[in-house]
């Protein structure tokens, strides 16, 4: 039976893929600063965005539903970021699509998840990324297809819906032009983040993501001040 805690009640155990994903990710976990890179437009050309418009941080993220990597990301670290910097107004979130194989179930993954409505969208995301093997994996298409067909009936879509939204030629070239634009700047590994500008590569616990997040944020904002605030109040106490 499907189960996934965004969509259904219940917790998901899975066997993550921990295989790295896209190409030559020989700076997997690194950190490159790319302050020159013009990574704006957030926002624009599709994005779906979390999160206060003018909030300080900024967090791009390419990544693709068929990733392992990206799915351990969004199970063990997006949660932490969306409750404590996102639902904050501390960070704008974006996620870009970079389908990797199978490119086609990839590709039908992002276009589903377009057609669930922009309040759902992450949501739909965080089931395909939790269930990966359920949909993504199989070794016959038609199963893979049936079971996103699943995914997208709990999250409100009629067959004839998911029919129509896999065939929509112009959800199609919006993965696409999402997947290009990424390779065009030289993104070629999921996830890949972009934080203010600065890349980092590779999936991220969130001991070492946070730290990248407050390095960031306006001193008056950063936790750690607060509590080295706390702490010497108590000593002075």
């Amino acid at each position: 039976m499907l189960q996934t805690n965004t969509l259904k009640a219940g917790v998901v155990v899975l066997a993550l893929v921990l295989a790295g994903c896209g190409n030559d990710d020989d700076t997997a976990g690194g950190q490159a600063a790319s302050g020159d890179r013009d990574w704006g437009d957030f926002g624009e050309n599709g994005d779906i965005v979390q999160g206060d418009p003018d909030a300080p941080v900024s967090v791009i993220e390419y990544a693709s539903v068929t990733c392992g990597h990206c799915a351990s990301f969004h199970v063990y670290t997006y949660p932490f970021m969306k409750e404590e910097y996102i639902d904050t107004g501390l960070v704008r979130y974006t996620m870009r699509a970079l389908p990797t194989p199978p490119m086609t179930m990839a590709r039908l993954g992002f276009m589903t998840a377009s057609c669930v409505g922009e309040d759902r969208y992450y949501a739909f995301i965080d089931a395909l990324m939790r269930n990966q093997s359920f949909w993504a994996f199989n070794q016959d298409m038609n199963t893979n297809r049936a079971n996103l067909g699943q995914i997208a009936a709990m999250a409100g879509l009629t067959e004839a819906e998911v029919q129509a939204c896999q065939s929509d030629q112009a959800r199609l070239d919006a993965v696409n032009a999402s997947s290009e634009g990424a390779l065009e700047i030289g993104v070629n590994t999921t996830p890949t983040f972009f934080i203010n500008g600065t890349q980092v590569n590779g999936m991220q616990a969130w001991e070492t993501f946070e730290p990248m997040i407050i390095e960031h944020l306006p001193p008056e904002l950063r936790p750690a001040q607060d509590e080295e605030a706390e702490e010497a109040v108590d000593v002075e106490g």
